[in-house]
Formats: structure tokens, sequence, C-alpha cells
């Protein structure tokens, strides 16, 4: 499940909201956020979310190389 579809559930929206809101939080660079309290937080579990997710996927991705390296 990916982080979009995983935050989605817990805040019973759909995964194109939940990207929505990631990608308005990703265009904040200042305190005058357009996202509410509760956006905010959904911002902040997606950006982590999706951190790890890419995190898990580049430690697989280095593993399968040290893997062929070893052939």
């Amino acid at each position: 499940m990916s982080w979009s579809e995983t935050i989605g559930q817990k805040y019973g929206l759909s995964i194109r909201k939940v990207e929505a809101i990631w990608a308005t939080g990703q265009g904040i660079t200042n305190s005058c956020s357009p996202l509410s309290t509760k956006e905010k937080k959904i911002y902040e579990e997606a950006e982590k979310a999706r951190r790890i997710e890419i995190t898990g996927s580049l430690e697989s991705i280095l593993e399968e190389m040290k893997r062929e390296d070893l052939r």
C-alpha cells in the first residue's frame, strides 16, 4: 500500500486529496500556509511516509545491486 493510500484511509480521504495536500505543502516557502491545521498534520505525515517509502525502495535497489555484484 502506498503512503497516500495509507494516509487516505486513516483520514477518510481519497488518494488524490492526500497527494494534493502533500503537493500544496511542498509549495509552501513561508509561514503563510494555505493549509488548515488538519491538512498540515496530513502533510507532515505524508512527507514522513513518503520519505520512508523512498528510503525502503533505495535500500532494496542497493541490496539487489550487491547481490548482482556477488554473482
